[in-house]
């Protein structure tokens, strides 16, 4: 009796991972003074995809646009770029705050960076400032993206999404994240 041949399922997982966006890390240096920063987002899928450059509040542009936190581990220090992230700061009223997202063609490459003065002072807009630690021995960067068009964002390069309009995407943010571990980040405030 013939047994039919079945393909192992790692095939399908592989085609899946291929054809999401990839974050990697290409630079990282740390010192007494600095931590910067560069990575490479790649867009393997068969469709645009928005990129999140930045998140700023309205009228308070930041370089970097970045929420800069400790994670509630204690001993992660996190940078993030993204809209949706699950809002844990207490606001009067909604936030006045938008994320700067870039199209990024099927096959396309975009390289971001980053700066920051240490030692890194937080800067949070929707994550928790987290607990209070003098270093970091562990470095998040999460980067958000969307992949279908955000409001505003058909047939244009870039978009501002402002995140009242976040209540209509919810859920569909993607977050690409890089751990690494084996850093030593001063964080004030």
């Amino acid at each position: 009796m013939d047994v039919p041949r079945v393909e192992p399922a790692t095939s399908v997982v592989q085609a899946v991972a291929e054809a999401t966006p990839v974050i990697a890390l290409t630079m990282l240096d740390v010192n007494d003074q600095t931590l910067r920063l560069r990575y490479k987002i790649m867009n393997r899928s068969d469709h645009n995809i928005w990129v999140c450059e930045g998140v700023d509040t309205a009228g308070k542009p930041d370089p970097n646009g970045s929420e800069v936190y400790v994670d509630n581990d204690a001993r992660s220090f996190g940078i993030a770029k993204r809209i949706e992230a699950p809002l844990q700061v207490q606001y009067v009223r909604p936030p006045d705050i938008e994320g700067r997202y870039v199209r990024l063609a099927p096959g396309q490459e975009r390289i971001q960076s980053l700066s920051l003065a240490l030692p890194v002072k937080r800067r949070t807009l929707l994550t928790a400032r987290g607990p209070d630690i003098e270093y970091a021995t562990r470095l998040l960067l999460k980067i958000g993206s969307y992949d279908e068009y955000p409001p505003g964002g058909r047939g244009a390069e870039e978009v501002a999404v402002p995140y009242l309009w976040t209540a209509c995407l919810s859920g569909k943010e993607r977050c690409m994240e890089i751990a690494i571990d084996g850093v030593f980040i001063k964080v004030v405030g």
